[in-house]
């Protein structure tokens, strides 16, 4: 109650944007805190990034960004999370804050492996397993060109009963 109660004072006064940003990504904050209230952190997040938009406060802009993604990651929506995740990457590098940049690549990084890897852990397992059954090419030594195993050869060429 006292922080929408603060909020409603500085929207009142629409002076102090920067201020009135933080407050909504602490609304935010909050509301992911309760627990179940992902689309009112991310009303929140998406309030609070309109205005840091507005000020163009890089710091505030990441964080926003940042924790918006996390409200979608929560959400199973990965590729949002993860695009809203390289838009704070970009504006941290079009700001010249390495800092602020590795902190973002930190939490893409963290997205990838426990999200993106998770989910194409199996997919990757299975290609690495056809990539270790040999191929039924083969080649030529000395001439490096591929041939086909000799019954392979021999039905290409038309030959029956060849095995």
């Amino acid at each position: 109650p006292q922080q929408h109660a603060a909020v409603a004072l500085l929207e009142a006064d629409g002076s102090d944007k920067d201020t009135l940003a933080a407050a909504y990504n602490n609304l935010g904050i909050s509301a992911l805190q309760r627990g179940g209230l992902d689309e009112e952190a991310e009303r929140y997040f998406e309030r609070a990034l309109e205005l840091r938009r507005e000020t163009g406060h890089l710091e505030g802009l990441c964080a926003c960004t940042t924790n918006l993604a996390n409200v979608l990651r929560g959400k199973n929506q990965t590729e949002k999370a993860a695009a809203r995740l390289e838009e704070a990457r970009q504006l941290a590098r079009s700001g010249d804050n390495s800092r602020l940049e590795r902190q973002v690549l930190v939490n893409l990084a963290n997205l990838y492996e426990n999200e993106v890897g998770a989910k194409l852990a199996p997919l990757l397992a299975s290609e690495n397993k056809l990539r270790a059954t040999p191929s039924p090419i083969a080649t030529v030594p000395g001439e490096g060109g591929p041939v086909a195993e000799p019954a392979v050869a021999a039905v290409a060429a038309g030959e029956e009963g060849v095995a």
